[in-house]
């Protein structure tokens, strides 16, 4: 589902080259769920970035099912990000003035979906994550864990087979990190989504299927 060849990331700053990942070679199978662990800086989320179509390699190439992301102009990769894959961030990222109906209906609507049909998916999609009963509650009346199942259910309402998870419990207290780690590996089990989730926590990476560490822009 997911190949990396030879990938490497090179950002210049102030005139200073600092190489962010030096190549990467890596296949995800579909319905695996792989956790990227390391250190802060150490290139996860650089290599994450790059196989959801966020950024660009310097060098390499990067196939995600039927597509080679390197070879996507930029509109084309925003399509392909709408529809294959699903974005889950550690700090949620949702519309602070809209319900978690309409947080969740987003995607659909930037995909040009009517309205009607849009929020019927949402409303499904946050049912999955167990939040049917907070609809229209807005970000500001929710629980850290339940913004973030909010997250979650956005990425999922276009129906992805791959979602892309970076420090998803880093703002959440244990037991709350839990039920979201709870989530993600029925949503692996039962949907087969393919996850790969970005984390510098052992406990984390304990429920994915395979551990790789990445220390210095290298999968050790």
């Amino acid at each position: 589902m997911i190949k990396l060849k030879d990938i490497s990331k090179i950002y210049t700053i102030d005139q200073e080259k600092i190489i962010a990942l030096k190549r990467i070679n890596l296949e995800v199978e579909h319905g695996d769920f792989i956790a990227l662990i390391g250190p802060s800086g150490s290139g996860k989320s650089t290599l994450l970035n790059l196989i959801g179509g966020l950024d660009r390699p310097t060098e390499g190439d990067v196939v995600v099912k039927d597509y080679l992301l390197t070879a996507l102009s930029d509109k084309e990769l925003a399509l392909f990000r709408n529809k294959e894959v699903g974005f889950v961030f550690q700090m949620f990222n949702l519309e602070p003035r809209l319900t978690a109906l309409e947080n969740v209906a987003l995607p659909l609507l930037f995909a040009k979906v009517n309205r009607d049909e849009s929020l019927r998916k949402a409303e499904m999609a946050l049912d999955i994550v167990d939040l049917s009963n907070r609809l229209n509650h807005k970000p500001y009346q929710l629980s850290g864990g339940q913004r973030q199942r909010v997250a979650i259910a956005r990425a999922l309402v276009n129906e992805p087979e791959i979602l892309l998870a970076d420090e998803p419990t880093g703002n959440l207290d244990r037991k709350t990190s839990e039920e979201i780690l709870n989530l993600l590996k029925i949503l692996n089990q039962d949907l087969e989504t393919t996850i790969i989730l970005v984390t510098h926590d052992e406990r984390a990476a304990g429920i994915a299927k395979r551990k790789m560490e990445i220390e210095d822009g290298e999968i050790i």
